[in-house]
């Protein structure tokens, strides 16, 4: 734990709920009963939310490439 807690702090992050990877920090960490799903990406800690192009309750529905299409 001490070695992982000195890779955070060069990013100025301290806590185990962010993690480093390579030189990007800090990186959310989502684990236990909020790891994320298949379709879902981890924004904060315990926090997921739909990847690009999946939406609902679950993020189960992917969004047509024609819906998509309207908004851009």
């Amino acid at each position: 734990m001490k070695e992982a807690r000195k890779r955070l702090s060069s990013c100025g992050v301290t806590s185990p709920r962010w993690r480093q990877q390579e030189e990007e920090c800090p990186i959310a960490v989502c684990e236990g009963n909020f790891t994320c799903m298949d379709n879902e990406v981890c924004v904060r800690p315990n926090e997921c939310r739909c990847r690009h192009g999946y939406f609902g309750a679950n993020c189960e529905t992917k969004e047509r490439q024609e819906e998509r299409k309207r908004f851009y």
